[in-house]
This record gives structure tokens, C-alpha cells and sequence, in this order.
């Protein structure tokens, strides 16, 4: 527990100030370069389709997003599923989420979720009865509540 606090904290404006919001909240259809994120809204979506993180090359490139609420990523139905995609040397192990509350990862089910999720009030992937597989190369930490998986493969980076 102390390990994923100083994580979550290590993560936060105030230890690494100067974040940017490109799309007002919603990162769907964006390429994004390697950076800090931070929600101007402190909620981050990723409805209007994937988002993909580009490391132009660099194998330590590093993002990370923060988000003073939630984190919604697909919305509702069975295409809503929305993905994550890493290009040019991208690593999932360089990808961080810091949510303030909880984080719904493709509720409908589908889809690939990347990077490590540090959250406060809990992380969910998929729902009951969805019979897609999501995935998430990475890894879903709570603070203060659980983490649901269902029908979910995870793939722990290096």
C-alpha cells in the first residue's frame, strides 16, 4: 500500500507540474508525443475513438495523465470499446494514469487499455455478461476500493 500511495503520489501535479490538456478532456482520435497530461476538467475520456501514444523512436519515452476525477475510456454498446495503441517504440511499462477517483475501462467490453492505472476510488474493466475480451497491458491499482475485472486479460509489462 505504501509502495502504490508514493506511486500515486509521485505521479500527481504537484510532483510533476506543467501538464497539458490537448483535446479538453477527451483524448479519443488524438497522437499524442511523449509528456505530462493533466485534465483541465479532471476528468479524461476516450470515446471518440482510440488514442494512440507515439514514441518517435524513443524506447524510454514517458507519458502520464492526470486526472483530478475519473477516467472513462469506450462508451456504451457493443462497438463502443476504444483502445490505447502504442507505435514507434512505445512500452506500455512508460504509460501512467493517475485518476482522483475511479477509473471504467471499456464497460461494454473489447478493447486494449495500456499503461499502469493508480487510482483512487477504484478501477473496473469490462461489466458482467460482456463476452468480448479487454485487455490491459499494464496494471489497475486502488487506493481506497477495488479493482473489477471481468473477462479481462492482463499482460504485465517488463
Amino acid at each position: 500500500m505504501l509502495d502504490a500511495t508514493d506511486l500515486y503520489n509521485a505521479l500527481s501535479p504537484a510532483a510533476m507540474p506543467g501538464g497539458i490538456d490537448p483535446g479538453a478532456g477527451e483524448l479519443g482520435g488524438l497522437t499524442l508525443a511523449p509528456g505530462v497530461y493533466q485534465s483541465a476538467s479532471g476528468t479524461f475520456n476516450i470515446s471518440n475513438g482510440d488514442l494512440t501514444l507515439d514514441a518517435q523512436g524513443d524506447p524510454n519515452a514517458l507519458w502520464v495523465f492526470q486526472s483530478a476525477s475519473g477516467l472513462t475510456v469506450g462508451i456504451a454498446g457493443p462497438t463502443g470499446a476504444k483502445s490505447v495503441i502504442l507505435i514507434n517504440g512505445a512500452n506500455s511499462a512508460n504509460v501512467f494514469w493517475q485518476v482522483g477517483s475511479a477509473a471504467t475501462i471499456n464497460a461494454a467490453g473489447g478493447g486494449i487499455m495500456v499503461g499502469t492505472i493508480v487510482s483512487m476510488a477504484g478501477v473496473t474493466l469490462s461489466t458482467a455478461d460482456n463476452m468480448e475480451q479487454t485487455v490491459l497491458n499494464g496494471r489497475a491499482i486502488s487506493l481506497v476500493a477495488s479493482v473489477t475485472m471481468v473477462n479481462t486479460t492482463i499482460n504485465v509489462p517488463n
